[in-house]
């Protein structure tokens, strides 16, 4: 079962990256349950969506100062990449 937190992130998500550039993202919840939100291009390449996406890797350092868009009060933990 999920949390209320889970449970609203979609929606602000959206709320959050709406109008940011292609390619923004931000993080929601903390160590092995945060969820990295970026807006990506839709499939039919027409609009951007925001999307949850799971990194393997730690992502560039100038890909991350361009993109990331932290929410006040909030510093994202660097343990919700996977193994």
């Amino acid at each position: 079962m999920q949390n209320k937190e889970n449970d609203a992130q979609p929606g602000a998500a959206e709320n959050f990256l709406d109008g940011k550039p292609l390619h923004s993202y931000t993080f929601f919840g903390s160590g092995a349950d945060a969820w990295v939100w970026m807006n990506l291009r839709a499939f039919d390449g027409r609009d951007v969506k925001v999307i949850p996406v799971r990194l393997k890797d730690q992502l560039p350092n100038n890909f991350t100062k361009e993109f990331l868009i932290e929410r006040s009060g909030r510093k994202p933990s660097l343990k919700i990449f996977a193994t």
